[in-house]
């Protein structure tokens, strides 16, 4: 069994775990959120024919943004994780 002392360094690692986990995660949305959208699409149409337009700038714009946003959420979820921990932990503690 954990002692007391051991006890509560376990939670202020948790608790410090969490605080660093939010704090990566609202760097990621904040990262997120400043993915250049382009400006605009190029393309063409044949003589008569269907207009087609390069897509391509638009799907690594949402692809880049997902990609961060993804991090971000998980990082949300440690630190979720952690904090439950913590929480638990606090309600085992003999203090």
């Amino acid at each position: 069994m954990i002692g007391s002392s051991g006890m509560a360094r376990l939670i202020t690692l948790f608790d410090l775990l969490a605080a660093l986990s939010s704090l990566l995660a609202a760097v990621f949305w904040y990262r997120a959120s400043q993915v250049e959208a382009p400006e605009t699409l190029h393309g063409g149409a044949g003589w008569g024919g269907p207009v087609t337009v390069d897509a391509s700038p638009l799907v690594n714009f949402v692809r880049e943004s997902g990609r961060r946003n993804k991090v971000a959420a998980l990082y949300s979820a440690a630190a979720a994780l952690c904090a439950f921990l913590s929480w638990g932990l606090g309600l085992l503690s003999p203090t």
